[in-house]
């Protein structure tokens, strides 16, 4: 059960095979729990670089967006920004927040 190569879910697991997600959990407990420690990482390490991502695009935005002489906000970030990059993290106000600090006051 645990010889794919590419992550999937206990419940992707169980439906393949056509079972109940507890069922895999009653007859093959430590494969169950494996998979679904390997697919918690690598969703993590997804989220995480899917930030990175959203990170330097907000970045380079808040530079062009300044340099037009606006003030740097969500509509105008969403304006500069593609829909995907931001629509794919969490809590989009802290990153716009950690971007600001990262980059310091830069005012026109």
């Amino acid at each position: 059960m645990n010889e794919s190569k590419e992550p999937i879910s206990v419940r992707e697991a169980a439906r393949r095979l056509d079972v109940h997600p507890r069922q895999l959990y009653q007859s093959a407990n430590d494969e169950t729990r494996t998979i679904g420690e390997r697919w918690k990482n690598i969703q993590r390490y997804r989220a995480e670089r899917n930030r990175e991502i959203a990170r330097e695009a907000i970045q380079a935005a808040y530079f062009k967006i300044q340099a037009e002489g606006k003030c740097v906000n969500l509509r105008e970030l969403r304006n500069h920004v593609p829909n995907a990059i931001l629509g794919s993290v969490r809590d989009i106000f802290a990153l716009i927040e950690e971007v600001e600090e990262r980059i310091g006051p830069v005012r026109p």
